[in-house]
């Protein structure tokens, strides 16, 4: 086998191992993202809970320190969320680059 032939050789094993790696990082993906619109949907959920919990509570006078505590909650839920979708986008972006 000559020199050219050995080096289309090398880069077709590499072009394989390339698509397996490829194939790989595609189905984590995919997994992430299951698991990222899995957390979605438990986020929208409670709140949901939450914001019906505050319309509840605004029509009853005096539970402005309950109104805050909901609200606070509901801030670190919407950053969480954030977060996530930072992550799954640092991840997808880490893979197919």
């Amino acid at each position: 086998m000559n020199r050219r032939e050995s080096e289309i050789s090398d880069l077709g094993g590499r072009l394989v191992t390339l698509r397996k790696n490829y194939a790989a990082l595609e189905q984590e993906s995919s997994g992430i993202e299951l698991q990222l619109s899995l957390k979605d949907a438990q986020h929208r959920e409670s709140l949901a809970a939450l914001e019906r919990e505050l319309d509840a509570l605004r029509e009853k006078p005096g539970l402005e320190a309950r109104l805050q505590e909901l609200q606070e909650r509901y801030d670190e839920m919407e950053e969480d969320l954030k977060e996530k979708c930072a992550e799954i986008e640092r991840t997808d972006d880490k893979y197919l680059v």
